[in-house]
């Protein structure tokens, strides 16, 4: 990702031991790196994933429950 966050339309991934080593339209990365296995991607989004993407938002349900109980 880069603050720009462009959309790579036709675009593809290129992964070298199971690291991200380019990203860019598939045209580009087909003639930088070679494939000993190509997936099938059309139709589909990449995107990074959501570290810590979590959310408390049903402890909302128990907002002010115990507020006014002595432990």
């Amino acid at each position: 990702m880069n603050e720009a966050q462009p959309v790579i339309k036709n675009g593809a991934v290129a992964i070298r031991n199971g690291k991200i080593v380019a990203v860019d339209t598939k045209e580009k990365i087909r003639a930088s790196y070679k494939a000993d296995k190509i997936l099938p991607g059309e139709g589909m989004v990449l995107m990074p994933g959501l570290v810590n993407g979590h959310s408390h938002s049903a402890m909302v349900l128990f907002r002010s429950l115990a507020d006014d109980s002595r432990c």
